[in-house]
């Protein structure tokens, strides 16, 4: 038995995902986080620091870039430098400092939608001008429409990548990113790359790091964070690579003079700790949400197959078209949420998505079988 199909009850533990459910007895598909036990090494790692009994002041050490620097060389293979690398709590909140920082009110922000609700937010937040870049179906995936990308960015100041992206499950390939990239520099536009999710990659995908292009383009600013990868989104840490100059001081002279400089002790401490040492439980578990994601496919194949499962290269979020059902967004979700299962809106991420959902599978497979299940019933019932 893997250590993934150990089950973790996180009932009464505050637990956003698990604790503001109406019924104890439904199942979490929602939340972007995940219900097995994190990397050991980072337990014992924040239990021996908790053991100190001093949690004053801190900062990053020279042990903590390496860590981070060592990890992107060996797990992307690329190369960074100490000064690029800003220590922060979080990827939202710096996709909105970025927002606030290099545009102004009334410029435009491009995204490409569907994607990750809270892109919305920091713009629309900021008083900034919003350009939707749609993805387009391409059979069981989507690709961008360079075309209109173009145009978009013609009229805007930054563009916010999300990659591997949220919702839909992509890998940009290389020359995707590297069109982008040109793109953005064509048009001198900022490009802000949130890769919170660059450590989930199946394992029948590759994914390729705007990292990659820092030296085609000086205006890149990537957004990091070993939370997803490891479960840790609890205890805020961040890291946003920055390597122009003049770009770098005007984040850091802000969070700076905020007070929001340095992670706690604890954040700096499991990112270290995850940084060093977590690789092989990385790769157990991008093989287990593989047989997981291959499972679904299987499932919804057999016992759904008018329901379309897009293609999962990344992330542990899976993209379901379930519009044949004819249902309002309203009686879809709140269907399945009678039936036992809460699943995320595919309208949270674009209104044209009615009908789609996103199931997140980074659970136990027993419990992913539950719920499809469920899901299954719900559908019957449908039909009858």
């Amino acid at each position: 038995m893997s250590r993934f199909d150990e089950y973790l009850d996180r009932h009464n533990t505050d637990s956003y995902k698990w604790d503001t459910l109406d019924d104890s007895n439904m199942l979490p598909f929602w939340i972007a986080d995940s219900d097995y036990k994190t990397f050991e090494g980072i337990k014992e790692k924040i239990i021996e620091r908790a053991n100190h009994e001093a949690y004053a002041y801190t900062y990053a050490s020279d042990s903590y870039y390496k860590a981070v620097i060592n990890w992107y060389k060996d797990t992307k293979n690329v190369k960074l430098k100490k000064e690029w690398i800003v220590p922060f709590s979080g990827v939202v909140t710096a996709l909105y400092l970025s927002v606030m920082l290099y545009t102004k009110k009334k410029d435009y922000v491009t995204i490409s939608t569907p994607v990750y609700n809270p892109f919305f937010d920091v713009i629309l937040g900021n008083g900034r001008g919003l350009l939707e870049n749609k993805l387009v179906i391409d059979g069981n995936t989507y690709k961008i429409d360079f075309d209109d990308l173009d145009d978009k960015l013609s009229k805007s100041k930054m563009f916010i990548l999300c990659s591997p992206h949220n919702p839909v499950g992509r890998c940009f390939r290389v020359d995707e990113i590297k069109q982008i990239v040109e793109l953005c520099k064509k048009h001198k536009v900022i490009l802000v790359c949130d890769e919170i999710h660059s450590d989930i990659i199946m394992n029948d995908s590759k994914f390729t790091s705007i990292i990659e292009f820092l030296d085609d383009y000086n205006k890149i600013i990537v957004c990091t964070a070993p939370s997803k990868t490891f479960n840790i989104a609890g205890i805020q840490c961040a890291n946003i690579i920055i390597k122009n100059k003049t770009l770098r001081e005007k984040f850091t002279n802000l969070i700076s003079a905020a007070s929001m400089s340095t992670p706690n002790i604890f954040a700096l401490t499991a990112c270290k700790e995850a940084y060093t040492n977590g690789k092989k439980w990385m790769e157990e578990q991008n093989r287990y949400l593989t047989n997981t994601r291959d499972y679904v496919y299987d499932f919804f194949k057999k016992y759904i197959p008018k329901a379309k499962v897009f293609k999962l290269e990344a992330t542990y979020l899976m993209w379901i078209d379930m519009s044949y059902l004819g249902l309002t967004q309203d009686a879809l979700v709140d269907g399945l949420k009678k039936a036992g299962v809460v699943i995320n809106s595919g309208t949270k991420y674009s209104p044209d998505y009615v009908g789609y959902i996103r199931l997140n599978i980074a659970c136990p497979l027993e419990q992913v079988k539950k719920g499809l299940e469920r899901i299954r019933k719900f559908v019957e019932e449908i039909g009858k």
